[in-house]
């Protein structure tokens, strides 16, 4: 069964994508972002005024608005992980405010795993996103570089999403942290005799 309901899939960050998914109808966009240099080197930022046009443009369609969950993990650099939770957070609240809300974050382990890319070895993905994404949406244009995986991680989440929403309702696993076991002290390391 088809899903004809239009899906907007987001791979955030400042070099992510947004995909429009309708029927047999995929396109995909570049989240807006300029180059700044700074003292500290070269910086990519969202550019806020192309953000609020193509949201404009996006919210004709009402959309299921459905994008991937970002989280830091231990070891990841802290700017890094502000910088893209910021991106997500910007792209989130511009759709917001044309009326198209987020009907789900998905873990990326989730996604990934139902579409058998967590199969792959990690230094091969992001290229094997893109040749799922060029294998499922032959027709969409824009996916002919390496770099265009963050383009096919936009349309492998709205596909996934038209997989997982059959009646409009979105569940989503929320990726739970181990449960952490608590050191037993031991109370005789710090006493003098």
């Amino acid at each position: 069964m088809t899903d004809d309901r239009p899906y907007l899939a987001s791979d955030p960050g400042t070099t992510g994508a947004l995909a429009l998914l309708h029927g047999s109808f995929a396109a995909v966009f570049d989240i807006p972002a300029t180059v700044e240099r700074t003292p500290h080197g070269r910086r990519t930022r969202l550019d806020l005024e192309g953000l609020a046009t193509l949201c404009g443009f996006l919210s004709v369609y009402s959309p299921v608005f459905v994008t991937e969950h970002v989280a830091g993990r231990r070891g990841d650099n802290p700017f890094s992980i502000g910088e893209l939770t910021r991106a997500a957070g910007t792209v989130e609240g511009a759709l917001a405010s044309v009326g198209i809300m987020a009907a789900v974050r998905v873990p990326p382990a989730q996604w990934k795993r139902d579409l058998g890319l967590l199969r792959i070895p990690k230094n091969a993905r992001k290229a094997a996103s893109l040749e799922l994404a060029r294998l499922l949406f032959p027709e969409c244009a824009g996916l002919e570089r390496a770099k265009d995986h963050n383009r096919a991680e936009a349309l492998l989440i709205g596909h996934w999403a038209r997989l997982h929403a059959p009646d409009g309702l979105i569940v989503a696993d929320r990726p739970r942290a181990k449960p952490r076991r608590k050191k037993k002290r031991d109370n005789t390391k710090n006493v003098f005799c």
